[in-house]
């Protein structure tokens, strides 16, 4: 999160100075052809090339050897974050520390979301894990659009439990069986 602060600080920066200078540039009454031309490149570009982006909402932030690994994926196409109807596959993929893949599934996107569960064998070493989702048009841009998320594994503990009941009586209950006593030492009594 700290990491981001300074990136943030220098995009606001950038954009202040546009700003900055498109205002001087009207103010003056010059008009940038330049500038425009790079708006009108980059609107062209995003509707020749629409930039696909990929969410993994799951069920959990961490999860135990054993367990199910339940996700919903949200596919979305361009700017606008319509649903994705370009792409009809997406790739998931769960990933050791060193990137390499332990589990690997492509699932059928209907308009832009499709439902998945990924296995979590017993035998997994407890650890930090990757998922990483992506469509194969997403791969032709920069690992930018690629959606990457890390997932904590912890190992499920066998620890025998020993179990002892204590019953505990209350004074009613005592009373109650103190009175039963009474009277069945009464009936005994008339034999």
């Amino acid at each position: 999160m700290k990491a981001l602060i300074p990136i943030a600080c220098v995009i606001v920066l950038m954009a202040g100075c546009l700003q900055r200078t498109c205002a001087q540039q009207v103010a003056s009454g010059a008009t940038n052809d330049a500038l425009q031309n790079i708006f009108v490149k980059q609107h062209a570009f995003s509707q020749y090339c629409p930039l696909e982006k990929a969410y993994l909402h799951f069920d959990k932030p961490y999860y135990i050897t054993g367990e199910t690994v339940y996700f919903k994926v949200y596919a979305t196409l361009g700017n606008n974050f319509l649903p994705d109807t370009l792409s009809r596959t997406i790739h998931v993929e769960m990933l050791d520390t060193d990137g390499n893949p332990l589990h690997t599934q492509q699932l059928e996107l209907q308009y832009g979301c499709a439902r998945g569960t990924i296995e979590i064998p017993s035998n997994y070493e407890p650890g930090v894990y990757k998922i990483r989702a992506y469509t194969h048009w997403m791969r032709n841009f920069s690992e930018s659009p690629l959606f990457e998320k890390m997932i904590t594994i912890y190992s499920a503990i066998a620890i025998p439990v020993k179990w002892e009941v204590h019953t505990v009586t209350t004074e009613a209950e005592e009373a109650r069986e103190g009175l039963i006593r009474i009277l069945s030492g009464l009936l005994d009594v008339g034999d």
